[in-house]
């Protein structure tokens, strides 16, 4: 789905997402990924909801974002709240939906100058 939202200038945007690529500004990504208002981080992130560590949420609260939306693929899929451990530990506020409602969120939220982290999981 094609998103167009005028976005802050200088600061990312997701304009594109399927159910295998999100594309952050220009640049189209074919993997789970992290978007920050200011940084795409590709790392070693799962492609799937089952693969998520405390170690990936670890990297993201290092961040420092004051909120993370995790989108988990094209389905909503709920997280016990021992998996989110790390999150609810750091005392962030997260949020938990499907990838393209993370992606729209993520754009508003930025747009009112949030500093939000979006994990991005492009399979459930």
């Amino acid at each position: 789905m094609k998103i167009h939202l005028q976005a802050p200038q200088g600061l990312n945007t997701i304009r594109n997402y399927t159910e295998t690529t999100v594309t952050v500004n220009n640049q189209s990504y074919d993997r789970s990924l992290v978007v920050l208002p200011d940084q795409v981080v590709v790392g070693d992130y799962p492609q799937r909801l089952d693969d998520l560590t405390d170690g990936h949420l670890s990297v993201i609260t290092a961040l420092a974002p004051e909120l993370v939306l995790i989108g988990t693929g094209r389905t909503l899929r709920i997280l016990a709240p021992v998996r989110l451990r790390v999150l609810i530990d750091a005392r962030l506020g997260f949020e938990v939906m499907d990838t393209g409602a993370a992606c729209r969120t993520f754009n508003i939220l930025v747009a009112e100058g949030r500093r939000v982290a979006a994990l991005l999981l492009l399979d459930s």
